[in-house]
């Protein structure tokens, strides 16, 4: 993400809250250390084309990551709220880092009918398998490839509504988004292919490109 959509982003999170008084603050994370031993092919995470975010940089030894994840959620009142998810993972291009940020609106939802409107930084909702907290599966440690890219390249920085109808044997709803500062999506998979990542692109930082690439880095 680059820095100029980086400041434009706060700036959508910050305004709509400015007069509104805090009510409730609640912290969700988690913190994950592990160890990894794959091919000796190097991982795209330190410039090479393997396809695992833990390999190691040509050798067989084992690769140690680590990384701590938390969203935080500050309620203003019953319809008004901010959300941000935050990571802290020292082998990533920008140790400390922001993963999501938005103020969402969401009045009181009658019994067949719920609006809800967000302003700011965020994963879209396409992914029934990355649902937990940073954009991780609650099911594997690394999830599929497809929702890999999603998490590195595809994050909305703009605005998003939702309407959904509610009836007696399910729901439907309807999203639409405004977006931008995104021109480049679709580049990693030109530069490197397919690839797991475990630990998404943030806000401050930038996906690994492969050293022998020509291009930015």
């Amino acid at each position: 993400m680059r820095p100029h959509a980086t400041g434009l982003f706060a700036a959508f999170l910050l305004a709509p809250f400015g007069p509104a008084t805090a009510q409730d603050f609640s912290v969700n994370g988690f913190v994950d250390a592990g160890a990894a031993v794959s091919s000796s092919q190097r991982s795209w995470l330190k410039g090479g084309y393997g396809k695992l975010d833990d390999g190691g940089s040509g050798g067989q030894g084992p690769a140690f990551i680590a990384q701590g994840v938390a969203d935080l959620r500050l309620r203003f009142d019953p319809a008004v709220s901010a959300f941000a998810t935050v990571r802290i993972a020292p082998d990533q291009h920008a140790p400390f880092d922001v993963l999501e940020a938005y103020g969402r609106y969401q009045p009181v939802s009658t019994p067949e009918w719920l609006w809800s409107w967000k302003l700011g930084a965020f994963f879209p909702p396409i992914s029934l398998e990355n649902e937990s907290v940073g954009w991780t599966s609650p099911w594997t440690l690394t999830p599929s490839a497809i929702n890999s890219w999603v998490g590195d390249e595809l994050r909305t920085l703009g605005t998003e509504s939702t309407l959904e109808w509610r009836y007696r044997t399910g729901r439907l709803g309807l999203v639409g988004a405004a977006y931008g500062f995104n021109d480049p999506a679709g580049n990693l998979l030109a530069q490197r292919g397919w690839a797991f990542d475990s630990r998404p692109a943030g806000l401050f930082g930038e996906p690994r490109q492969p050293d022998d690439f020509p291009g930015e880095r």
